[in-house]
């Protein structure tokens, strides 16, 4: 049995909003803890409740912003409970969007404060992806209001969809974009959570889970006598997890059935490896042993057919496909916008012990998505499908699904050939490829460094090579460790993004000129090699970890590492040295970052993962998709900006010296960090990393997290001189 852990929030009263009161967040949050414990088989004393309201009030868990933050980053943190195959996060009552970032509503929140009085969603997100290896599904039953009379303010934004699906969740919203999730008296709950632990005692696969649950709740509005809009929406990180039940200890006969009848629908096509691959989630989610042993057969009656295939055509990947049943791909265009999830073929779960057990975050093993890792009893066969046969098995695959006539069907096949799209070579990108093979080496005479700095067009073509020198200066750190400094010269720049960004938030405005005076910048991230030898130097405030990172390599950044860590690293390194090292004000990094450019990137109109290491599965303006390594990489993989530094966009999110702050208003000019009197401020992170989407990359993105936060995509870079 999984190991299964449940964070379930429910919150009726708002002690300093009492007019903002809800009826039954709580009663619903029991009948989703209750499904949990007693359907699902989670364990009861892993299914944590926090619930407001006056009968429920207990010190422990009565949901303030503090007691919620407490639970996620210190209760339930993987360091505590340990590894857990799957988390679900819970919570109904009241949530809003602000300045572009989206907040639930603890039962202390005042909103003229909801920095400090609130739980931002993107924290949540955080602290729940700590757990690297699990599956994780988060529900919000937020934005709710009784017959239209509750809501509190702007519904839930983007931002959520974005992050969660950045970070390999799958979510799950009570309604779309500017709708509301509704109370029903008659029922004494909210008409979504009703709704949902019906559906899921039906269906535990994305899809049709999705389509059950918008047609229950259309049907409870159906009995109320005001015409209401609420369209649960369910989202995925990739068309992977569209076959993966929710609940693979519960999947329903429904689910199974589905399945079963895709992977025969799949052999009959032909399609040998995507059918092998269902009989193998059949294997995973199957109670009965005659269901398991009928899907072994099967896999292998496959397995011998390929044995045949590959005996008979050993060039096969080299064949043309050309398959009368293929679908239109102009079809694809007129309905690719409508918003659905999309099935797609997947690699195994980790729950599997015939599989092999990899974070979300790593590379995937073997290069096929349709092929089951290789065990010493199953040799592996594998073959190369062209991208329009592939396409046109999907669409059998919708069928043997019986989705084939979704209305979001669009959306999966979008969906569909940007998997494929990651799968197959390119000419123009190998034709990219021979560009940055033209790229001349680095090189270092005295204090100066010659480095090419490249350009790329809204294509994410190469547009232009060039020579760029600066001057640097060293630190020896001991043992051959060196540390070094790139030399930025003062000037004035427009700081943040103006709404014409594609991606940008209003937190990246207004727009301001800053005057920044000249430093040195660390050429790189802090590395683990250089970590590791400053933590060895006498401490100053606070223990240092010497080898925090969970991806190892000396010249791969150090990740894990929260704000407070990262000052002591600059304590220490100013106590050894004499100079003042610091970390940068958001201001130097991003003057930095942009090396006198006004583009989305330092690199031009867009990035390709050829440019910096993010996840390539998403594209930015009319750039092709690319890999997506789900790793850090060695610092300097990539080329340099114009000042000479490297890894401004993408590898690890670097933390500044700012408090955070909402929006620019009021911003200093000069440089300097933009404090306030609270330390416990949040602080400033920069640039993005390996496991975010080119929009969160960009010179002008900035998020922010508590200072004694940490992740494997945390890094930072440190400046000396003055600010």
């Amino acid at each position: 049995m999984s190991n299964n852990w449940a964070f379930i929030v429910g919150i009726n009263q708002y002690d300093h909003q009492p007019h903002h009161a809800l009826r039954f967040a709580v009663r619903d949050a029991e009948l989703m803890r209750d499904f949990l414990v007693n359907q699902a088989h989670f364990p009861a004393e892993q299914v944590i409740c926090c619930l407001g309201d006056a009968a429920t009030r207990h010190p422990d868990t009565y949901p303030t912003c503090a007691t919620l933050l407490r639970w996620l980053t210190r209760e339930l943190n993987p360091r505590k409970i340990g590894s857990v195959d799957r988390i679900w996060f819970y919570f109904s009552g009241h949530g809003v969007s602000q300045n572009g970032r989206d907040y639930l509503l603890a039962a202390d929140t005042l909103m003229e404060d909801l920095q400090r009085f609130a739980v931002p969603v993107d924290e949540v997100i955080a602290a729940l992806r700590l757990h690297t290896q699990a599956d994780i599904v988060l529900i919000l039953d937020a934005c709710r209001e009784q017959m239209g009379a509750k809501n509190v303010g702007n519904p839930l934004g983007k931002q959520t969809q974005q992050l969660a699906q950045d970070r390999g969740i799958v979510t799950i919203f009570s309604c779309d974009y500017g709708q509301y999730s509704y109370e029903l008296a008659d029922l004494q709950h909210g008409a979504f959570t009703y709704a949902l632990v019906e559906a899921l005692q039906q269906h535990t696969l994305p899809i049709p889970l999705e389509q059950q649950l918008q047609q229950r709740v259309r049907e409870l509005h159906l009995q109320t006598p005001t015409a209401i809009h609420q369209t649960p929406k369910i989202r995925l990180d990739s068309a992977a997890k569209a076959l993966h039940p929710l609940l693979p200890d519960s999947a329903t006969v429904t689910d199974i059935t589905s399945l079963s009848e895709a992977a025969r629908e799949a052999e009959l096509e032909e399609e040998l490896e995507q059918a092998k691959a269902l009989w193998w989630q059949v294997i995973d989610v199957a109670p009965s042993s005659t269901q398991r042993a009928a899907a072994r057969r099967a896999i292998d009656r496959i397995d011998q057919k390929l044995l045949r295939r590959h005996s008979s055509q050993p060039s096969e990947a080299s064949t043309s496909s050309s398959n009368p049943d293929q679908m239109s791909v102009p079809d694809v265009a007129s309905v690719a916008s409508q918003p659905s999830v999309a099935p797609d073929p997947t690699t195994p779960k980790p729950s599997d012990p015939k599989a092999e057990v990899s974070p979300p975050r790593a590379p995937a093993p073997h290069p096929s998505p349709y092929s089951r890792p290789a065990t010493a009893s199953s040799p592996r066969q594998t073959r190369t499908t062209p991208a329009s046969s592939l396409f046109a098995s999907r669409r059998r695959l919708l069928q043997g699904l019986g989705l084939a006539g979704l209305a979001g069907l669009g959306a999966a096949i979008r969906l569909t050939l940007d998997f494929l799209s990651s799968q197959s070579d390119s000419s123009q990108t190998q034709a990219q490829l021979l560009e940055l093979s033209d790229i001349e080496p680095e090189i270092r005479a005295n204090d100066q460094v010659t480095f090419s700095v490249v350009t790329v067009d809204a294509k994410g073509e190469i547009a232009d090579i060039q020579r760029k020198a600066a001057t640097y200066q060293t630190e020896d750190l001991g043992d051959g460790v060196m540390l070094d400094t790139i030399s930025i010269p003062g000037g004035r720049f427009l700081m943040g993004a103006p709404e014409s960004e594609e991606g940008s938030f209003e937190m990246e405005r207004p727009q301001h000129l800053v005057t920044v005076p000249s430093f040195f910048m660390g050429k790189y991230a802090v590395t683990q090699a250089q970590w590791s030898a400053v933590a060895a130097l006498p401490q100053v405030a606070r223990d240092l970890d010497a080898n925090p990172s969970r991806f190892k390599g000396a010249n791969r950044p150090i990740e894990q590492v929260s704000w407070d860590d990262a000052m002591e690293f600059c304590e220490r390194l100013s106590q050894k040295t004499g100079k003042p090292y610091r970390l940068p004000s958001e201001a130097e990094w991003e003057y930095a970052c942009r090396a006198g450019t006004t583009t989305p990137f330092h690199f031009g109109e867009t990035i390709t993962t050829e440019l910096a290491n993010y996840d390539g599965n998403q594209t930015y303006g009319d750039a092709p998709t690319g890999a997506y390594r789900r790793q850090t990489t060695d610092v300097g993989t990539f080329s340099a900006n114009a000042f000479g530094l490297y890894d401004m966009h993408g590898n690890v999110w670097e933390w500044c010296l700012d408090h955070w702050h909402d929006i620019y208003s009021d911003a200093p000019t000069d440089g300097s960090p933009w404090l306030s009197s609270n330390e416990n401020s949040a602080r400033l992170l920069r640039g993005g990393s390996w496991s975010n989407s080119p929009r969160f990359c960009r010179s002008a993105v900035r998020f922010r997290s508590a200072r004694d936060y940490w992740d494997v995509n945390l890094g930072f870079r440190v400046v000396c001189g003055s600010s």
